[in-house]
């Protein structure tokens, strides 16, 4: 099972922000409630239930609340020995690296130093935030941006873990498939805001995901054009454009 920590963008916002995953009323006003969320796509990719959101990240300020999350996610089973953890945090971060490492430092040895957790850490990624400087991932304040001292907080060698950590790059390769979309049928990949991703984006994000878990992987994408087939009033791309883009996001040929 590939289980879930994150922000908004894990627990859904690029349909509608925040959705219960239970409120089937909610669900019948939104159009492409399929598309709902990251585990939502990747099921529908994988063609099963198998990833689900275990868990809240609220970093730096909240890695308190995000330990003790973790922690209980461990204890009741939600969370097990054979399961990959992946991790993304792309909220506010208070402008300090050195803080944001720490955090991560202190997740990474939640999860990994007793436990043999397959943990995955990924880069946060922006298209510009609005702006706004506490939602920036690759400025740098003082040595090194947001997205370094995750890298180094990712990658730095803890011999002693039991478990394994990996990093997963995502700024550039959304970037990437953000210019491509808008050069080929002027479509973005984020939202207005700048921050939070919309179905294309999304798509791309879930590809980054499937392939760090399953690297090696070709995947069947029959089911997921079922449901596009069926949502084609609601979406932006159609027809050999829609699978063209869809195809990009989840097989990258870079």
């Amino acid at each position: 099972m590939i289980r879930l920590f994150g922000d908004s963008i894990f627990r859904g916002s690029a349909v509608t922000m925040r959705p219960d995953l239970k409120d089937e009323v909610r669900a019948a006003k939104v159009p492409l409630w399929p598309l709902r969320s990251p585990a939502s796509v990747m099921n529908l990719v994988l063609g099963g239930a198998s990833v689900s959101v275990a868990g809240r990240l609220r970093l730096p300020e909240g890695i308190k609340a995000s330990l003790r999350d973790l922690q209980s996610a461990f204890e009741s089973g939600t969370l097990g020995p054979d399961d990959v953890l992946i991790m993304l945090d792309v909220g506010e971060h208070k402008v300090d690296p050195d803080a944001h490492e720490d955090a991560w430092r202190q997740l990474r040895r939640a999860a990994t130093r007793e436990r043999p957790t397959r943990l995955l850490i990924c880069e946060g990624f922006d298209n510009g935030a609005g702006g706004k400087l506490a939602y920036r991932y690759d400025v740098v304040f003082g040595r090194r941006s947001i997205n370094q001292a995750i890298r180094d907080a990712a990658l730095e060698p803890q011999p002693t873990y039991v478990g394994s950590t990996e990093f997963v790059p995502l700024s550039q390769p959304i970037a990437r498939y953000h210019r491509w979309l808008d050069e080929r049928f002027g479509v973005s990949a984020y939202r207005s805001d700048g921050i939070h991703l919309n179905v294309w984006g999304q798509f791309r994000l879930c590809g980054g995901l499937l392939g760090a878990v399953f690297p090696q992987a070709s995947f069947d994408l029959a089911g997921l054009f079922t449901v596009l087939a069926s949502l084609d009033a609601h979406l932006e791309l159609h027809g050999e454009a829609l699978r063209a883009a869809v195809e990009a996001a989840i097989h990258p040929a870079h």
